[in-house]
């Protein structure tokens, strides 16, 4: 019953069109001797039960990444091939490493923000050898907010080189509890 409009019948916008038109359905279904009249009569009856959940295609288990993804795929993919859609896309995301990201997230939040003043938190984890981006949280809560705070947030420049040369130095062989006059 739904392929004429598909918005226009749906249960969840328009109950009443919807019965309406699932009754008219099953009068054809009657009328070409699929169902009886009994079996008719008992559908008819029948209230309309939904179990609505968000389709497959919007379920995403990783939404900041997924969304870095879909910016960045037009200076990848002509923007008539995304349009034609059917495309299927391999990422470096590590699933296991994600659920693992977004648990240290909510636990930085949980155990530190109120006492240090904040709220939020993000992580990115790359893998140096290659680039490859196996984990991505931009914030506690997509739902609530989608700002991306990996990709989005500005940050003065020393916040960024710190861990840089911190890794260095760990490379070289310093000890992290080593300190020096500056």
């Amino acid at each position: 019953g739904l392929p004429p409009a598909p918005t226009d019948y749906s249960p969840l916008v328009n109950p009443d069109l919807a019965k309406q038109r699932r009754d008219l359905v099953l009068q054809q279904m009657q009328d070409a001797g699929v169902i009886t009249m009994t079996e008719l009569e008992r559908a008819k009856n029948e209230p309309i039960s939904l179990k609505p959940s968000l389709p497959k295609r919007l379920q995403v288990e990783a939404p900041y990444f997924a969304k870095y993804v879909l910016k960045e795929l037009p200076q990848l993919i002509s923007r008539d091939v995304i349009e034609r859609g059917g495309l299927t896309i391999e990422t470096t995301l590590d699933l296991d490493w994600q659920k693992v990201a977004e648990k240290v997230v909510n636990d930085a939040v949980d155990l530190d923000g109120q006492a240090q003043g904040f709220d939020q938190a993000a992580l990115v984890s790359i893998e140096s050898r290659t680039g490859e981006i196996k984990a991505m949280v931009g914030g506690r809560d997509f739902g609530k907010s989608e700002f991306n705070r990996v990709t989005q947030a500005h940050r003065q420049p020393g916040s960024t080189f710190k861990g840089l040369v911190y890794a260095t130095a760990i490379a070289a062989g310093f000890s992290p509890y080593d300190s020096y006059e500056d």
